[in-house]
Formats: C-alpha cells, sequence, structure tokens
C-alpha cells in the first residue's frame, strides 16, 4: 500500500508510522501524532465517510479553543451508535451508550484533536480513543461537538458497504 501511496501524484505530502502490533484506536493516533507538525490534526475514522466541511471544523475547534472536536451528524431511528449530548455552546457534556434511539447527535468519525493537549493526559501506549480519552475526560469540559448534515456512512456491516459503492458512482 505504501509504494502505492509514493507513486500517486499529489498537491499535498504524506507521511506515515507503522504500528508493529495494535495499539487500539487512541494508540494508533497518538503514534500518528508524533509526526504532525501542525498543534491541531485532523483524524478520520478508517471505516466511516463523513463529507462535513473540515474548513468549518477546523475554525469551530479553534474558536471554542478545545481540546478534541468532533463532528456529529444527527440521526434518527438508529441502534447501532452511541449518542453524544452537547450544551447549547456545543460542549461535549456526555457519551451515551449504543442502544436504540428515536434521535440523536452521533460520533461521525472525523476529529480535530489538539496534540499538545492529547499528550498531557499520558495515557498509556495502548488505548482507546473513545473510552479511555473522550469518556474518561468528558467531565472536564474541553471536548466540544460540531454538527453536521453532510452525508455519512459506516461501511461496519456488508449492506452499508454495498451501499456506499452504489453512493459513490455518484458523489465522486
Amino acid at each position: 500500500m505504501l509504494d502505492w501511496v509514493q507513486t500517486q501524484s499529489r498537491s499535498f505530502s504524506i507521511d506515515h508510522v507503522i504500528e508493529y502490533e495494535p495499539l487500539g484506536t487512541g494508540g494508533g493516533i497518538s503514534l500518528a501524532l508524533t509526526k504532525a507538525a501542525e498543534e491541531d490534526v485532523l483524524a478520520l475514522n478508517g471505516d466511516t465517510l463523513f463529507l462535513a466541511d473540515l474548513n468549518a471544523l477546523m475554525q469551530f475547534h479553534k474558536s471554542k479553543q478545545s481540546q478534541t472536536t468532533l463532528a456529529l451528524k444527527h440521526m434518527t431511528d438508529f441502534e447501532r451508535y452511541g449518542v453524544v449530548q452537547t450544551d447549547a455552546d456545543g460542549c461535549i457534556t456526555s457519551f451515551e451508550e449504543k442502544k436504540y434511539y428515536d434521535a440523536g447527535l452521533i460520533n461521525g468519525g472525523v476529529f480535530v484533536i489538539n496534540k499538545k493537549a492529547l499528550a498531557e493526559k499520558k495515557l498509556p501506549v495502548k488505548y482507546s480513543f473513545e473510552k479511555d480519552y473522550l469518556e474518561a475526560f468528558v467531565s472536564e469540559r474541553k471536548f466540544f461537538g460540531f454538527s453536521s448534515d453532510a452525508y455519512f456512512i459506516d461501511i461496519g456491516i456488508p449492506a452499508d458497504y454495498e451501499k456506499a459503492q452504489q453512493d459513490f458512482t455518484t458523489l465522486f
């Protein structure tokens, strides 16, 4: 894969890290952040596509002086996802477990992370970004949610993977 990436022409540079053993979602992010030059870094889940406005997301993150900002998607009639609760200012107040919801905001898998703030948490090398970072430190009220109505799909189940194949023919 890395050989293929290096043969592609693009208007930006790509750097990489190698995870020699599974580090969990958080450990992988922390490892990747060691290569990041910027203080606020965009991170994306590999199994979702959320076409949220990344420039607006970054501006929102900076305006709130957020430690981590999540792009949130409003969903109805679902049970595959947990819900993210926010106050009127967008500050995340809690993360609710997966169960049936009539409606709610879900984590869209697009994040802006302040790498210094994350490093200060002194998390282990292997950890879950969601459980050991987001849920563990939400009470500090330094995480914010940026709501977007943009296209979203999670290809974690075969039916949605197939739907994504069809959607991509018209999206791109």
